[in-house]
């Protein structure tokens, strides 16, 4: 008598294999942009091909990466290896929390100046929120910290989030008529 479990192995090792998971199409607002970008770039549009819609998606998805990075960032100096002056952590946590607080402030501004119908210049919005994650980068990088490891990583992936979202807003509004010499909407 054949048992059921054997009954059940074989229907499912005859079974077609199910398709794998395809990623999406690529959003050709993220051509260009150097692989460490790219990733978080594509994982944000989903093939996205509307650049007003890719505009808002990458914003959003730049303001989640942040906000969860944030946290991360205000304690950073405590990470910093011994030999630093706790002056110099103090003044690193207090620079990281001040730019990852502008970046947010930055990025919100965009997707505010987008609900009104204003897309002209968000390039330039967003790139002054990447100015506040580089505020946090530029102090770190004074202490030759590696960037792979702990919040330091964290950092690192919030700074290449808003690089690629200035990069893909950039694309989108280039591809819509605006750049940042444009006043229309």
């Amino acid at each position: 008598m054949v048992s059921l479990a054997f009954i059940t192995l074989t229907l499912v090792a005859c079974q077609k294999p199910a398709l794998a998971h395809q990623p999406a199409a690529a959003s050709p607002f993220c051509d260009g942009l150097p692989a460490e970008q790219a990733a978080f770039c594509g994982e944000a549009l989903q093939g996205e091909t509307e650049w007003k819609k890719a505009v808002v998606a990458v914003i959003k998805a730049t303001i989640k990466k942040v906000k969860s990075a944030e946290y991360a960032a205000r304690s950073i100096g405590s990470a910093l290896p011994p030999s630093v002056p706790e002056s110099d952590r103090e003044n690193i946590d207090e620079k990281c929390h001040s730019g990852f607080e502008y970046a947010l402030h930055n990025l919100r501004r965009s997707v505010k100046r987008i609900r009104s119908g204003v897309y002209a210049r968000t390039d330039n919005v967003v790139y002054s929120a990447w100015a506040g994650i580089f505020e946090c980068s530029g102090a770190l990088n004074h202490f030759k910290v590696d960037m792979s490891v702990g919040p330091f990583k964290v950092q690192d992936e919030a700074e290449k989030a808003v690089g690629a979202c200035h990069a893909a807003v950039t694309n989108a509004l280039n591809a819509g008529g605006l750049t940042h010499f444009s006043e229309e909407t």
